[in-house]
């Protein structure tokens, strides 16, 4: 959601809010949210927890939403697509919904991390996990993707950190691991040219060194080994 904020203004749209949190952290500074879900005890939660003046909540499915209220500037749908039957007729809906140019940001869990991975890791809610192409595909109708980037894990480049869980038992073998992944990574942002979002903190030391999830651009060799797609688009003129 942090990085959603970075990139939606206006009216925004949340789909599938859950308890809330989200849009409340969307609704920092002058954006008008709304948040959506199915789930009334969420939506109870969200009114209680993180209601803003500018942030209100509706009971629902999106195609619920009033059909002549204002259009939304921008619509933020995170992990909500593969729980659908049908993730193309929610992205007309959410079109609809939006004005021309109108921002989406979306994201969805590929599928060769999940059912088809090796070894399969099913979630009996996920109804539709796309490839790369086929996200690509469900959005082209309606939308241009203008930014690709993946939701990924990815081991902490902190020399501290890495030092100290060596001390605490990591083999020298996992460390120059460590080592070698984060000058790795190092390259890749300056080859990039770009100041990639921070890799969070290291979370559970029995992981061995393993960081939680962070967002970094979407390169042609991680179509299949991202964990998590997170596309940037805009409504089609």
């Amino acid at each position: 959601y942090l990085f959603a904020r970075e990139r939606v203004s206006g009216r925004v749209l949340d789909v599938a809010c859950g308890v809330g949190y989200g849009s409340f952290i969307l609704g920092a500074g002058d954006n008008v949210v709304v948040g959506v879900d199915v789930s009334a005890e969420a939506i109870a939660e969200a009114r209680d927890q993180h209601s803003r003046p500018n942030v209100s909540f509706h009971l629902g499915p999106l195609d619920s939403l009033p059909v002549a209220a204002p259009l939304f500037d921008a619509a933020v749908s995170l992990e909500t697509i593969e729980h659908v039957p049908d993730p193309r007729a929610l992205l007309r809906d959410l079109s609809v919904r939006l004005k021309l140019g109108g921002v989406l940001v979306i994201s969805a869990p590929n599928v060769f991390q999940h059912t088809r991975a090796n070894p399969p890791v099913p979630n009996a809610y996920h109804l539709n996990e796309p490839t790369y192409a086929e996200l690509n595909e469900w959005l082209a109708e309606c939308f241009i993707v203008v930014e690709e980037w993946e939701q990924t894990r990815l081991l902490a480049p902190r020399h501290d950190e890495t030092e100290a869980l060596a001390r605490a038992g990591a083999t020298i073998g996992q460390f120059k691991c460590i080592r070698l992944l984060v000058g790795l990574e190092r390259a890749l942002r300056r080859f990039l040219a770009k100041s990639l979002p921070p890799v969070a903190p290291v979370v559970n030391r029995t992981d061995a060194l393993v960081a939680e999830t962070a967002l970094i651009p979407l390169l042609p060799g991680r179509r299949d080994a991202a964990h998590t797609f997170v596309f940037v688009a805009r409504k089609r003129s």
